[in-house]
């Protein structure tokens, strides 16, 4: 081996075992270098090992192949698409479906409805699978699936207690009663799709020429097919900016904000929509806020409950009789009652996960209770800002004195100890500090945040210049 090759050789060995970034970092200096004409021979020879090294490993990487499953699912429900829930529902309502039945549906089908070569489709790997591929096999599952599915359910329907052996199979009833949907969704839906296609934008006022312009098609559209209501106020959710839309457009169609004569027409879905993803958006605050977790989402339910309550209050005359009214009243209650349950220990805890160390004891920041204080800031300010809608209006304005004061003085507090700080306290009066700037973002305001956190920095700042003295 001449003294070249062995040159070239232990180069490429030195480049193979440098990192990945570290490899495309030096390519791409080289390259850069090559492109302002400030290459030299040994730059150049170091460029080739390296593109011919780098070659050499792509060529070794197997190709990566992919499960067909979750993309088949997709592609046979993607009928359903428009008319998909933004989150589970707790109760049915007509033309909405839930997230989770498709997978429940869809595991129905793998386990009790597919045939073995059907199964072995959807069991498949592929590398780089084509979206039309996909999407034909989807349609040819549907072609075949659905007369299966629909003889399954005729069949089982005659059974005594017949449909509450679907939903045992399915797994509950609302996955039942969202089957039947799909099932029925081609015949009901067949023109509103195509309808629904040409709505190209989101409608954010329906004053504004495309507003009035999609209203129009819109009153055409249930004029000429008025059954088929629930189904376009469901498809046309996702097309519009904010939920009081969904609620002038029923008053518009109905000509009257006045809840009762709304309920009496074919428009009155519209309401019942924001109804049932209201009790959804109750029931994931429940279910989801006892976790830290997943408080984002907790947190989410509550904000969105608080648009869809608001769009109905502000839009619509909802007299006490009106069974609605019934309907809001009860949820109103509820989410009433968590909330002061929530916020009523709001400001102990903040107390607790900042509070001074006793004198001459080292400084403590509790994860646990700094992760609970959060929740509490968080859920305070929504609280807050719901209070208007709700009867929480005395716990909040208690709740809020006390966390003003306790917060004034924290925050100070805070500020002294960080400037003070010495050893490993600098580090856990820093992690306080971090918690207590989100505190204040939620309690007061990210003015007041971005303050609090640049005195925090000068304090530190302060204290690091009394440790090197």
């Amino acid at each position: 081996m001449t003294s070249a090759e062995e040159l070239k050789e232990k180069l490429s060995l030195y480049l193979s075992s440098l990192s990945d970034s570290a490899q495309q970092l030096l390519l791409r200096t080289l390259e850069k270098s090559a492109e302002n004409g400030k290459m030299d021979p040994s730059s150049q020879l170091i460029l080739d090992a390296l593109k011919h090294v780098l070659k050499a490993d792509e060529e070794e990487q197997p190709e990566q192949t992919v499960a067909l499953d979750p993309l088949l699912k997709e592609a046979f429900f993607a009928p359903a698409k428009p008319f998909i829930a933004p989150l589970n529902l707790a109760s049915k309502s007509e033309g909405r479906v839930s997230p989770d039945s498709l997978d429940a549906i869809w595991r129905w089908i793998k386990r009790d409805i597919a045939e073995p070569d059907q199964l072995a489709l959807i069991n498949k790997e592929a590398v780089a699978p084509d979206k039309a591929v996909i999407a034909k096999q989807a349609d040819q599952l549907r072609a075949l699936l659905l007369p299966k599915i629909s003889k399954t359910i005729k069949i089982m329907l005659k059974e005594l207690a017949g449909e509450q052996k679907m939903a045992n199979q399915l797994g509950s009833s609302l996955v039942y009663k969202d089957l039947m949907d799909f099932m029925a969704m081609k015949e009901k839906t067949a023109t509103l799709q195509s309808f629904l296609k040409h709505i190209d934008q989101q409608i954010s006022s329906w004053e504004s020429p495309k507003g009035e312009e999609v209203y129009a098609q819109i009153r055409k559209f249930v004029q000429q097919f008025p059954m088929q209501t629930a189904w376009l106020f469901s498809g046309l959710t996702s097309k519009l900016s904010e939920p009081k839309l969904l609620v002038q457009l029923s008053a518009k169609l109905a000509g009257s904000e006045d809840a009762l004569q709304i309920g009496a027409t074919v428009y009155a879905p519209a309401i019942t929509q924001i109804l049932v993803e209201m009790e959804a958006h109750i029931f994931q605050f429940k279910a989801k806020s006892a976790t830290g977790k997943e408080l984002d989402s907790a947190l989410q339910s509550l904000a969105e409950w608080r648009k869809l309550i608001r769009a109905l209050e502000t839009e619509l005359e909802i007299p006490v009789q009106c069974p609605w009214a019934k309907s809001l009243s009860a949820m109103k209650t509820e989410m009433s009652d968590m909330l002061e349950k929530e916020i009523s220990t709001s400001a102990g805890l903040i107390r607790k996960a900042l509070r001074a160390p006793k004198e001459g004891t080292a400084e403590v920041a509790d994860e646990n209770l700094l992760q609970d204080a959060t929740r509490a800031a968080q859920i305070f300010h929504h609280a807050e800002r719901m209070k208007d809608s709700l009867a929480i209006n005395e716990i909040v304005r208690k709740v809020r004195k006390e966390l003003d004061q306790t917060f004034e003085v924290l925050t100070k507090s805070l500020v002294e100890r960080t400037r003070h700080a010495t050893g490993a306290d600098v580090e856990i009066c820093k992690t306080l500090g971090d918690a207590a700037v989100i505190f204040a973002t939620h309690l007061v305001d990210e003015d007041y945040a971005n303050s609090f956190q640049r005195q925090l920095k000068a304090a530190a700042t302060s204290s690091e210049l009394k440790e090197t003295a």
